[in-house]
């Protein structure tokens, strides 16, 4: 205590304060938390302030700061005021505290994963149906993204009111492998309808070999003697317009199957195509709607 009635005092004191974070930019976000001191007494005379600025105090406690962990103050502002309720008079001072996340960990650990897991989806296009291992690959791809929406549950509150600009991303990636999905087993669906002649003509060949494997044995003499009593001139004559007829019918089934067009196949090209488009330009289109709302915002 001065004779001059001011009165100048040490007290340290470690307060913990909570702020509600807004995480609709996560991880590229910034938070700003309120640290508001109100004097006890009403005199008017009593003004609460600083002994610092606000510059001195963001280098002071930037030197004082142990471990910042993901995050790193950026500035720090005061603020004097006071509040008046009828009679009564409090003096006030405010610390406006500015922090910034450091992302780079939840950048390598979660969207460059992220995207190149859709990079494999759009390179999967690139595999035939017929192979079988298109499909195999997608349900991959959309497991490798379920593993990746449960490591976000677990790092987002589930308080938030709105939906987080990342967690968008994650729906609409793992929307647009589910779909992709959907389309490789309709595309699958539809080559398997394919009307396609291949089982008549196997039969067709298969009774023409047996007729000719009996025509070399008839002519090497590999003839059982019962049947050599019937007259063999007609017999032969008889196959002979068997065989003649087997051809005719496996001649008009190929080039029924070759004029014939394959109308489901060229419906699944069709799907596959379209889709692989509208795929590529949603997956761009998004994408760019997702950086101008992270720098933007």
């Amino acid at each position: 205590m001065r004779p001059d009635g001011s009165m100048f005092t040490f007290l340290r004191q470690r307060l913990t304060f909570t702020c509600r974070f807004d995480l609709y930019k996560f991880p590229f976000d910034s938070q700003v938390c309120n640290i508001t001191f109100i004097s006890m007494n009403t005199v008017r005379s009593l003004v609460l302030g600083s002994a610092i600025n606000g510059s001195v105090l963001m280098v002071t406690s930037t030197q004082f700061m142990i471990t910042q962990g993901e995050w790193g103050l950026k500035d720090i502002e005061l603020v004097s005021g006071n509040i008046t309720n009828g009679w009564r008079y409090h003096s006030t001072l405010s610390y406006t505290v500015t922090l910034d996340r450091k992302p780079f960990l939840y950048v390598i650990n979660f969207i460059i994963p992220l995207v190149y897991l859709l990079f494999l989806d759009l390179a999967s296009f690139s595999i035939s149906v017929d192979s079988g291992e298109k499909f195999g690959f997608k349900v991959t791809v959309l497991l490798s993204i379920s593993v990746l929406l449960l490591i976000l549950k677990d790092i987002l509150p589930s308080t938030e009111v709105d939906l987080p600009v990342i967690a968008n991303l994650c729906v609409a990636v793992f929307t647009l492998v589910w779909l992709s999905v959907l389309e490789s087993m309709l595309v699958s669906f539809l080559l398997n309808l394919d009307p396609c002649c291949d089982k008549e003509s196997k039969k067709i060949y298969m009774k023409k070999d047996i007729n000719v494997h009996k025509e070399a044995e008839e002519e090497n003499g590999q003839v059982k003697p019962e049947q050599s009593f019937f007259p063999l001139g007609k017999l032969g004559d008889v196959e002979l317009l068997k065989l003649i007829l087997e051809e005719v019918k496996a001649a008009r089934q190929e080039a029924g199957c070759q004029k014939k067009p394959r109308c489901y196949r060229r419906v699944a090209t069709i799907i596959d195509n379209l889709f692989f488009v509208g795929y590529l330009l949603t997956f761009v289109a998004f994408v760019m709607h997702i950086c101008f709302g992270w720098m933007n915002l």
